[in-house]
């Protein structure tokens, strides 16, 4: 290997480092609203969806929450799964008549 193809190597790594740390300081600042804070990231994005009223996209689900697309698409799996959403036309997933019914006997 030749002696600068080890360096530019070398400078893409720590260029992907540098992005890394970027990325970890601005997620780290904008985390999870206020609203979840006394909620379980799983309760959260259940609450957003109810209160959305006719359904919530999952990008503006990312952007509320401030959760991670994996985290989000964990949650969301998990909560269809159970019977608590449903999933609609264009993506958009929506509180079933039983996860809102649920809820109002919680209250």
């Amino acid at each position: 290997m030749k002696p600068h193809a080890v360096i530019d190597a070398g400078q893409k790594n720590v260029a992907g480092l540098v992005r890394q740390a970027v990325r970890k300081r601005i997620a780290g600042e904008v985390g999870p609203r206020k609203t979840c804070a006394n909620r379980s990231s799983t309760a959260c994005v259940l609450h957003t969806i109810r209160n959305s009223g006719t359904g919530v996209h999952p990008a503006a689900l990312a952007q509320t929450t401030g959760y991670e697309k994996r985290k989000l698409d964990r949650i969301l799996h998990k909560l269809f799964k159970h019977g608590e959403i449903m999933i609609e036309a264009g993506g958009v997933y929506a509180a079933t008549n039983a996860s809102i019914s649920h809820a109002l006997r919680e209250q």
